[in-house]
């Protein structure tokens, strides 16, 4: 095309034309081969060719584990419609069923402390049997959760979902504890009657109740505020990127944050209040077997 024509093709307003690329300057792809077909998977071909009547039925397990699951999902249909009643909105967010209920604790320890007028108390197998019961399972689930699942699960897994366990095990843990703690006191009572107690005997009852009333205490005003700052923590880290660490805690740009500053030092106390509550009612719990061994080998 001249430099005259491009001139009066502009004058008259054809710029489309000038855009306009010839049809055999394009490029054209080069033609690619049809798809190959993806062979059907081997599981289907291999399901699609085994008759339905050789297929096995659930096993025994299989349905106990289904069961078991509408059991559990019963149990929480009814655990929350009882989270809306007015009746546990009363005993949650308010401190006076708590102080009740420790309150009534104290007075079961006392009550099982004081001589009894009738001097001796009948022993029986079954008070033997629920007293040793109670004392193996409370200190198997201190040991467990102390040492084996707390250790193995936060170098395991990422930090927020280690906090996700540790909600929901940790009021559990210590309700079980408590209940367990109450049966050990109660079940030595019963086999150590109060009115023949020696120095020996009054110490270990004095250790039974502590390490009772301090896991009740615990499971009544400390795991509440700690599941909610793990709640608090993790909603902020999540914003920020964080959490998703391994066996360590990444504060990355939040360590400037006075918010999240404040919160932290909120959970370490709580937290640390609580490792060393646990650990003092494992030193109680064995310095009870220890006692437990002593009158075993007197025995032999």
């Amino acid at each position: 095309m001249c430099a005259r024509t491009m001139l009066e093709k502009l004058s008259e307003g054809k710029v489309a034309e000038l855009t306009q690329v010839p049809p055999q300057l394009v490029p054209t792809a080069p033609k690619m081969p049809p798809p190959a077909k993806r062979p059907k998977r081997i599981s289907n071909l291999v399901m699609s060719s085994v008759p339905r009547e050789t297929v096995l039925p659930p096993d025994a397990i299989a349905k106990m584990t289904a069961y078991t699951k509408d059991c559990v999902d019963l149990g929480y249909a009814l655990a929350g419609k009882l989270q809306q009643s007015n009746f546990f909105i009363v005993l949650t967010r308010t401190t006076q069923p708590a102080h009740a209920i420790l309150f009534s604790a104290v007075l079961i320890v006392a009550s099982s402390l004081m001589p009894s007028s009738q001097g001796t108390s009948s022993k029986s197998t079954s008070s033997a049997l629920l007293y040793l019961a109670c004392f193996a399972a409370h200190f198997g689930a201190q040991l467990w959760m102390t040492f084996v699942s707390g250790l193995s699960l936060y170098f395991s897994l990422p930090r927020h979902n280690f906090g996700a366990v540790q909600r929901v095990l940790f009021p559990r843990y210590f309700t079980l504890n408590a209940v367990l703690s109450m049966g050990t006191l109660l079940g030595f009572v019963r086999q150590h009657p109060s009115s023949s107690w020696s120095n020996v005997h009054i110490i270990q009852g004095v250790v039974l109740s502590a390490c009772f009333l301090g896991e009740l205490a615990v499971r009544l005003y400390l795991t509440g505020p700690l599941v909610s700052l793990i709640s608090a923590k993790e909603e902020i880290e999540s914003r920020a990127g964080l959490g998703s660490e391994v066996g360590r805690q990444e504060m990355g740009g939040l360590v400037h944050c006075p918010h999240y500053r404040r919160l932290h030092q909120s959970f370490r106390k709580v937290h640390c209040t609580i490792a060393i509550a646990n650990m003092a009612c494992l030193a109680s719990s064995a310095f009870h077997l220890h006692f437990m061994a002593q009158k075993l080998a007197a025995l032999s």
